[in-house]
């Protein structure tokens, strides 16, 4: 009867553990598909989860645009101002640069001193992959002309 007992407990305990028939995972035998990223790679962000980077900073970078910019090219006095936008491309490298100011001749020279940058920008990222983004940065200068300059440094006032 123990031997009877003992098959049968047996037998219960190996079908209690016996696999289903119908895995409860799946295994792909194709090949593996990658993760869909939100971001579209074409697209110009505005913002992005990750901001392009300049090496050595913003800083860095304001100061390479001061020393390639040719005022020599300027004309007019007092302050002049312009936006500057650009889109940082993925591998980095800037395009579609645009000046908007009132002064021609100052947007000129501003897109000409961004051209002249040839260091390219660690560009931003959405979803963890890089993407194009645009970056607007604003300028102003004050210049004074031939005669402003020629003026003495003492203060002349109207009141005698």
């Amino acid at each position: 009867m123990k031997i009877k007992i003992t098959i049968i407990a047996l037998l219960l305990s190996i079908i209690s553990f016996a696999q289903d028939a119908e895995p409860k995972y799946k295994v792909s035998t194709g090949s593996v598909k990658k993760k869909q990223s939100k971001a579209d790679p074409n697209k110009v962000y505005s913002e992005v989860e990750q901001a392009p980077e300049f090496p050595g900073g913003i800083a860095a970078f304001r100061n390479k645009f001061a020393e390639n910019l040719d005022i020599s090219k300027i004309e007019g006095s007092g302050i002049l101002s312009s936006e500057l936008s650009f889109v940082i491309e993925k591998d980095g490298a800037m395009s579609e640069l645009k000046a908007s100011g009132s002064n021609e001749e100052f947007n000129s020279a501003a897109v000409d001193a961004f051209k002249s940058i040839k260091e390219k920008w660690k560009p931003g990222k959405m979803d963890g992959e890089f993407v194009r983004s645009i970056f607007r940065m604003p300028l102003k200068m004050a210049f004074e002309n031939d005669e402003k300059e020629s003026l003495p440094a003492t203060k002349v006032s109207d009141s005698e």
